[in-house]
């Protein structure tokens, strides 16, 4: 089976392309897909309309079984022709961009509007949860699934927290609680986060910010901090949250997206409400009852179940 994934070109990832979609695809090569990639640019109305011309172009030259897009790409899937398409809606795409308020902008409402709207030209529409879709009109459709995006639980798991500490040159007595995020993604809303972080008692907490981190590192990073604290305003199925989980990272976060599913029966993990006060009591209580570490990552999620579901997904809507 022959399939071509459409996404948005990522300056900072290895290859240009998001590390979820990229881990995917190697799973899904492992099982024997032929997987090409096309990426994309969005630089204004004319930059759109020059995708539309490249990718009509690109796809006519070979025969694809599945074409397969990934957020705002999208837009695209209209306009080129397929035996079967497939999109991958991954979160805030389909509602807009968030302000540091709270609010979203008016144009990237109009923008989630067509994104929504492209959803009328696939054959099949994943989503990462089911808090999504209640965006879509025609969510009742058989062709709406709910798949998020899966984990690779033989890097993502606990390791000795004390020696990776000595490696990451960090003391051993140090609490460092992470924000899974960089702050400048305002729909992570760390505004929030900081507000919590301010009310712990002074020189007692270290905070940590995801800025400029290489995934590759993240394994690591989990297994050498404290908590996960997430406040964002909207996800779909954060991957964060599973990675912290199958390392045994305690997490902390606001009921967003499916983390309460992810989090039930999970020890040491909290959903709390986006106040400030009452995230920072729950950090402290956090410190208070840790215990030895224990991956509770649910395998259903991971790189693999996920891709095997996926394939499934395939051949259902190629027949």
């Amino acid at each position: 089976m022959k399939v071509i994934h459409i996404c948005t070109h990522y300056n900072n990832y290895k290859d240009n392309i998001s590390p979820f979609i990229r881990s995917q695809c190697i799973s899904l090569e492992k099982e024997g897909l032929n997987i090409e990639y096309y990426r994309i640019k969005f630089k204004g109305l004319f930059g759109f309309l020059r995708n539309i011309l490249s990718i009509k172009e690109y796809t006519s030259k070979k025969d694809y079984d599945i074409l397969h897009a990934h957020g705002h790409a999208s837009l695209l899937l209209p306009f080129v022709k397929s035996n079967s398409k497939f999109i991958s809606y991954m979160g805030n795409e389909i509602v807009g961009d968030y302000k540091f308020s709270g609010s979203t902008t008016l144009l990237s409402k109009f923008r989630a509007y067509f994104v929504r709207l492209s959803s009328f030209s696939a054959d099949c529409v994943l989503v990462k949860s089911e808090s999504m879709l209640k965006f879509f009109k025609n969510s009742s459709k058989k062709k709406f699934k709910i798949l998020p995006n899966g984990v690779n639980i033989v890097k993502f798991k606990p390791m000795d927290k004390y020696q990776i500490r000595n490696k990451l040159k960090i003391r051993e007595d140090e609490k460092i609680i992470l924000f899974g995020s960089s702050r400048k993604r305002s729909v992570k809303n760390y505004y929030l986060a900081q507000s919590a972080f301010l009310k712990l008692p002074k020189n007692k907490y270290k905070f940590f910010y995801l800025e400029n981190i290489p995934h590759v590192c993240m394994p690591y990073l989990l297994n050498a901090l404290d908590i996960l604290v997430l406040t964002s305003f909207f996800e779909g199925s954060p991957n964060i949250v599973k990675e912290a989980l199958s390392c045994g990272l305690p997490v902390i976060s606001v009921d967003v997206g499916d983390v309460k599913k992810q989090l039930h029966g999970a020890g040491n993990c909290q959903i709390v409400n986006p106040d400030s006060s009452i995230i920072a009591q729950a950090i402290i209580k956090n410190f208070k009852s840790m215990n030895k570490r224990k991956s509770i990552s649910n395998k259903k999620i991971s790189t693999e179940s996920i891709s095997a579901k996926l394939i499934d997904l395939y051949q259902e809507f190629s027949a």
